[in-house]
């Protein structure tokens, strides 16, 4: 698993927190934002999609699929 993917799964109450806070305030994008960054990271954790990306590191370079390869993101 990407040693760089933050372990999400003791902070559901924290989704349940932003869950409520989205029902109370449609308009709360912060909630909206915090699910949303929430829902992905758990998705990496999972261990079929674990299998996909490290399966595509073939094609992603020596970095794995845990980085973008070179050229994907604009330098800053």
């Amino acid at each position: 698993m990407c040693s760089n993917v933050m372990d999400v799964t003791s902070e559901r109450p924290y989704r349940a927190y932003l869950q409520v806070a989205a029902e109370l305030d449609p308009s709360n994008s912060e909630a909206h934002f915090g699910l949303a960054v929430t829902e992905i990271l758990m998705i990496l954790q999972n261990e079929r999609v674990q299998e996909a990306l490290d399966s595509l590191s073939f094609y992603l370079g020596e970095e794995g699929a845990c980085k973008p390869a070179s050229g994907l993101v604009p330098n800053t």
